[in-house]
């Protein structure tokens, strides 16, 4: 009877278990989160004292950064950077994607086994290269030099790439004797059924070159083309003590990302899930 009992309570103790690491795994991860929000509206001596939340919203905060500090110069910088190598990546990654999917031609698989090596490779190994191509073509301090090095990402090639292909070739077949141009194909085919693909590489490319921080530090100097990662960065190396204006600073480059990632994570991930692994 005992050992009956404890069958039947196994799975049960198991599920207890696995949500009880579940949650403190997932509340290790949002704390942080959560001081950087909190501490956006405290004052100076609740942020020194360690308090969790504020006694009062603390808004002075956020004019000091916004408007003192220049924090939406910075800002809108970061959105130009951003938006340009979204907008790059997305028509270059899913014409590269397409050729590679549904087209023959010589070199292909070594053209893809480039992209897969260039996946692999750490994005340091070519700082030094890329910086002297930059500084030999005279783009420094300029926004063509965080711009240009990023129109194409091989992980976002890969992904498109691998949704193509699975779209039916006998869609682009049918446009093709309806005659349509294999550009009026990519747009009215093969773009309306990659568009899941699509959101994704967004959401990808629009969190890395939002939060990218070392590659605008070395090119781009003085404060008129400084994104916002850089300003932060700077900002909290100069004015150690005011903790809470850190704080708030921390708050205004994240919360994008927060309201990106509450709100379209499920998209991302559905999109992922469906490359099914590596197609030949």
């Amino acid at each position: 009877m005992m050992a009956a009992r404890m069958r039947r309570l196994r799975p049960v103790l198991r599920d207890i278990g696995f949500n009880l690491i579940s949650l403190l795994l997932v509340s290790f991860f949002a704390l942080p989160v959560f001081y950087v929000v909190s501490g956006a509206f405290m004052s100076r001596a609740e942020v020194y004292a360690g308090a969790l939340l504020p006694a009062r919203l603390q808004l002075e905060n956020l004019r000091i950064a916004l408007v003192e500090y220049k924090m939406t110069r910075y800002f809108l910088n970061s959105l130009l950077f951003t938006t340009s190598i979204v907008g790059l990546n997305l028509l270059f990654c899913s014409l590269t994607g397409y050729a590679l999917a549904k087209f023959e031609f010589p070199g292909k698989r070594v053209l893809f086994t480039l992209v897969l090596v260039s996946m692999m490779i750490p994005s340091l190994v070519l700082i030094v290269p890329l910086f002297i191509e930059v500084s030999y073509l005279g783009w420094l301090n300029k926004p063509i030099a965080v711009i240009a090095p990023a129109f194409l990402d091989p992980f976002g090639v890969f992904l498109m790439r691998q949704y193509i292909v699975d779209i039916s070739d006998e869609h682009l077949d049918a446009a093709r004797v309806e005659g349509c141009s294999e550009f009026g194909i990519f747009w009215k085919i093969v773009i309306p059924f990659s568009m899941p693909a699509l959101f994704a590489l967004t959401l990808y490319r629009f969190m890395y070159v939002w939060n990218d921080l070392f590659w605008p530090l070395l090119v781009l100097g003085g404060e008129r083309w400084r994104p916002l990662s850089v300003a932060v960065q700077q900002f909290g190396a100069r004015y150690f003590a005011a903790q809470e204006l850190q704080l708030t600073t921390s708050f205004v480059a994240a919360l994008p990302m927060l309201l990106i990632l509450v709100f379209t994570s499920r998209h991302v991930f559905n999109a992922i899930s469906r490359t099914g692994g590596l197609k030949i």
